[in-house]
């Protein structure tokens, strides 16, 4: 019947769509474009069919939403339509705060029109979109599931930043039935997402500032990214005092707790503790996440009191914390403190650095497979 057969796909086809990269003899019949108004029905339809009821952003499965989100540039849809016309592909531009970077995520193609490699132009009309909107670069959040997803992102030149464990629930279905996924799983554990980014512009030399234990993987993400830096130097902080410097904020549907921390005085750890003991406690949050400005000298201090505190490191949030210049957003360190188990047997990372990463997040407790 019908919902065999969508399981089925689920489970049998989805590999395809991540590595849909390669051209085929009818991938010059189709089209790349921009969201028009009524886009939005069958972009939904697309993202059903893909994922049935799984999906984590419930605002694609509303034509209505889709297209509010597009008339305020908050999500920028690039669509792919079939020789016929019809819409058969979506990769979406996200900028839930208009702010200089955006996610590029929501990627489906419909099952009838893989081997196409329309992935691939896809994504590059996403970040031509970028460059268009003045972005400084795009990130990308790949499940921890299977490498993929993973694999895609490094194939379209992102780099690995951060490996994110538990920031999903426990019930969240990513794919379906993918190679590479891991058999073992943590029962009842949150699963996790890596963190790539891309940027888009030339980025400046960094002065950075993070604990001496962290540094050598640090630099290596940097090293990846190709943004030059140099750690923990004499110096005081480059940003003017402004404003509160700890901010929260809790996501009811993935159950987890952020802080940013725009700069570091006397009693701001203090207040960053505080803030995660009551998201833990107030909010029921079950991952608390953390991003400590990276240069701000006050970090490694900062840092190696959340880790005592039960904090794990994560690794590098790419340019999060505002500044005085809105387009100046840095680098953030990004740590986090769980409440709740985290399935790290079933984290899958795709080459050396996601298996740092994941050895680096885990402390060394991360003996899951690596795709080779």
């Amino acid at each position: 019947d019908v919902l065999e057969e969508v399981q089925h796909r689920l489970e049998e086809a989805n590999e395809a769509e991540h590595t849909d990269l390669e051209t085929s003899a009818r991938t010059a019949g189709y089209r790349i474009r921009e969201y028009r108004p009524s886009d939005g029905l069958e972009i939904a339809r697309r993202v059903y069919e893909a994922y049935g009821r799984t999906y984590a952003n419930p605002d694609l499965y509303v034509p209505e939403r889709i297209e509010r989100l597009n008339r305020d540039g908050r999500l920028h849809s690039i669509v792919c339509e079939a020789p016929d016309g019809g819409i058969v592909g979506h990769y979406g531009l996200e900028r839930p705060d208009l702010g200089p970077t955006g996610e590029a995520g929501q990627a489906v193609i419909d099952h009838r029109h893989r081997g196409h490699g329309l992935m691939r132009p896809m994504r590059e009309a996403v970040e031509e979109l970028g460059r268009n909107l003045g972005l400084i670069g795009v990130w990308s959040q790949p499940t921890a599931m299977h490498p993929l997803s993973q694999r895609m992102n490094i194939k379209f030149g992102s780099a690995p930043c951060a490996l994110q464990l538990g920031r999903m629930p426990s019930g969240t279905v990513f794919r379906g039935g993918v190679a590479g996924s891991s058999s073992d799983h943590a029962p009842g554990g949150r699963r996790s997402n890596f963190l790539y980014w891309h940027a888009l512009e030339e980025e400046a030399p960094l002065a950075a500032h993070a604990p001496d234990a962290l540094v050598e993987l640090l630099t290596a993400l940097y090293a990846a990214r190709g943004r030059e830096v140099e750690f923990n130097h004499d110096g005081i902080a480059s940003h003017a005092p402004k404003g509160e410097p700890v901010h929260c904020r809790y996501s009811n549907e993935t159950g987890s707790a952020w802080i940013s921390v725009d700069r570091l005085d006397a009693g701001t750890t203090d207040a960053i503790r505080a803030a995660a003991d009551a998201m833990e406690s107030a909010a029921n949050a079950e991952a608390v996440f953390v991003d400590l400005p990276i240069d701000d000298p006050g970090t490694p201090a900062a840092a190696d009191r959340l880790l005592n505190d039960g904090f794990s490191p994560c690794g590098i949030a790419p340019r999060v914390i505002p500044r005085e210049d809105e387009r100046r957003t840095e680098d953030a360190l990004r740590v986090v403190r769980h409440t709740a188990p985290v399935d790290l047997p079933g984290v899958v990372a795709e080459g050396e650095l996601g298996r740092r990463l994941a050895e680096f997040a885990s402390g060394g407790a991360w003996t899951g497979p690596e795709d080779s």
